[in-house]
């Protein structure tokens, strides 16, 4: 189950990325060729004058399509958040990571991680290379960093953008109102002396020791060059979780199962899975659309978890609502659990 795996640590916080967004634009493969005749007016190079767009001359695309919205991208993704929540094996709180950070850092010898787009098709396939995360308690002492192995990059075990939601917001534009989310496995972990720290956080180790799972959900993101007063030049929010690796478990998606939403929904797809206690666990980190604000929009709408007979639902959660708040999200990155109450198939 990874990442949802208990004990388990949720942040919360901002990311900055500057992807190279040249390669967004067909035309930006061609030579740049001056003068520019179309710019200047003259009409033999007017779009009309070609049947099909692709066989436009460069300057012609370029004037069209421009060189896109960050050609000087230096493809860059880092993040600074701190600890939310920190659970327990019966998932109740553990104290010893209040006001602990959780963010990615800069190896001696190397550089900040990246964020890679492969496809020159709007970044439908996106992945990160390079990601280093750093555990460390309030007073800044280090718990562990911890990234992913050689032996897991040759497996292509890359972590890679999914289920990219382009109306996370409803009312924002571009970007802004788009959310995906990200999950892999860092398995090249190191320890530092955690002897004196509280039992919980010294239990850890011993926890994590086949690996961490980690999921993170991306939204907001503000892709101008200036700050919106909420998140700085090409940052957003994120939020995320980590958990104990189990043998077997795959690296990028929970060994459970996906829902859909239906074609007229205002939700997206997430993720639950059915343990062997009865509990249900959701992932709706990136399945509940939000305002301007980063508040859920519950959308005038109760959430339940339940299956339909006929016409009618039959709660699994003794009637119990799932939260859906801004605090909730981003304390428990979406993340809700549930003893089921009726027993049914799923």
């Amino acid at each position: 189950m990874s990442y949802i795996n208990l004990p388990q640590i949720n942040f919360a916080g901002s990311f900055s990325a500057k992807p190279g967004t040249i390669n967004n634009v067909a035309v930006n493969y061609y030579a740049y060729q001056s003068p520019d005749p179309f710019m200047q007016g003259d009409s033999s190079q007017s779009p009309n004058s070609f049947s099909n767009p692709d066989n436009f001359p460069p300057e012609v695309q370029r004037y069209l399509y421009g060189p896109s919205w960050y050609p000087t991208g230096v493809a860059t993704f880092k993040f600074n958040c701190t600890v939310a929540s920190f659970l327990g094996s019966d998932g109740s709180p553990l104290a010893g990571l209040e006001g602990a950070t959780f963010k990615t850092m800069v190896l001696p010898g190397s550089s900040t991680g990246k964020l890679v787009d492969l496809d020159t098709n709007q970044q439908t396939l996106t992945q990160l290379y390079g990601i280093v995360v750093k555990l460390a308690l309030s007073d800044g002492t280090k718990v562990f960093t911890a990234k992913m192995s050689l032996g897991a990059q040759e497996a292509n075990q890359l972590p890679v953008l999914n289920d990219l939601w382009f109306a996370k917001d409803p009312d924002a534009t571009s970007d802004a109102g788009a959310s995906g989310i990200f999950q892999w496995i860092l398995d090249d972990i190191v320890w530092e002396d955690t002897s004196s720290m509280p039992s919980a956080v010294v239990a850890l180790q011993e926890s994590y020791a086949q690996g961490i799972s980690i999921k993170i959900n991306t939204d907001r993101y503000n892709g101008n060059s200036t700050s919106n007063g909420e998140y700085d030049a090409y940052s957003g929010r994120i939020v995320g979780s980590i958990g104990p690796v189990q043998s077997g478990e795959p690296f990028s998606f929970l060994l459970g199962r996906r829902f859909l939403p239906s074609s007229d929904s205002q939700y997206w797809v997430g993720s639950f899975v059915l343990g062997a206690d009865n509990k249900l666990t959701l992932d709706l980190g990136n399945s509940i659309p939000v305002d301007q604000n980063g508040t859920p929009l519950n959308l005038n709408r109760q959430l339940v978890a339940g299956t339909m007979e006929g016409s009618t639902l039959q709660p699994f959660t003794n009637g119990q609502d799932i939260p859906v708040t801004r605090d909730h999200y981003e304390t428990f990155a979406g993340i809700v659990s549930f003893q089921i109450y009726v027993v049914g198939y799923i």
